[in-house]
């Protein structure tokens, strides 16, 4: 498949870095502008192999912030968000003409309206939010250093494909909030932490697939979720719990 052409970005980008409260509080962040011109694109071809093709223009524009605050000398906060909007600013077709360019809408959605997608669409893999908070507690326990942790994430729903009649096979990438905990101590040159990520145990489909064109294999769709992990780091224990490949 002749199509993996190089592709330019050209990014417009205006950021910041303060300090606050005598260093204490730190705020940085970032608005951006991207065009992205013929940008790379891999789908399945009819043998199941991964094809390149290029995939025209695509717009990139958001603002990313992040956060630094020790709050007082025990406890610290730090986390950051990412806004962002990703489409595609030109027509994309899968079918080539005989210039080796993609077909006109008309003559795409005439030949096969499957291989069509219309300006404007988001591009896969590319929620619209993202975001984490953490905060971090730490004191003195019989002699050691201890801490005590707890985060949150969460990220928002997001395409799996970019052609629409197989993003409207596999389905979106589901939005999910997850809660990490932790409890750890230190001392001189050794260190043990004891954690649960994913405490709640949210389930989500984080990104689908099939094996071979959806049109073959649609009805079998292979899902990679979210974990629940208990783990015991520093002194060489690991152990997982409620991991469960999910298939469908």
């Amino acid at each position: 498949f002749d199509g993996d052409k190089a592709d330019f970005l050209t990014n417009y980008e205006v950021g910041w870095k303060t300090s606050w409260l005598n260093d204490k509080l730190r705020l940085n962040g970032a608005i951006y502008h991207a065009l992205w011109d013929n940008f790379q694109f891999s789908f399945l071809g009819d043998n199941g192999l991964t094809n390149l093709t290029n995939a025209g223009g695509a717009k990139l524009q958001g603002v990313e912030m992040d956060l630094q605050w020790a709050a007082t000398s025990s406890f610290s906060l730090y986390g950051g968000f990412a806004l962002q909007k990703a489409e595609l600013t030109k027509d994309f077709c899968l079918s080539l003409g005989t210039d080796g360019k993609p077909l006109p809408r008309a003559d795409c959605i005439a030949n096969n309206p499957a291989e069509f997608t219309a300006s404007g669409t988001r591009l896969p893999s590319t929620p619209r939010f993202k975001g984490s908070l953490t905060g971090r507690y730490e004191f003195p326990m019989a002699g050691t250093d201890g801490h005590v942790q707890a985060s949150l994430v969460h990220e928002g729903s997001k395409r799996t494909a970019l052609l629409e009649s197989e993003n409207s096979v596999l389905g979106d990438g589901e939005a999910y909030t997850q809660v990490d905990l932790a409890f750890g101590v230190e001392k001189d040159k050794w260190s043990a932490e004891l954690f649960i990520k994913n405490a709640f145990d949210e389930q989500a489909k984080l990104y689908n697939y099939t094996e071979c064109t959806v049109d073959i294999c649609g009805g079998i769709i292979y899902s990679i979720p979210s974990l629940a992990l208990f783990l015991l780091q520093g002194l060489g224990i690991a152990r997982k719990l409620d991991v469960d490949d999910q298939r469908h």
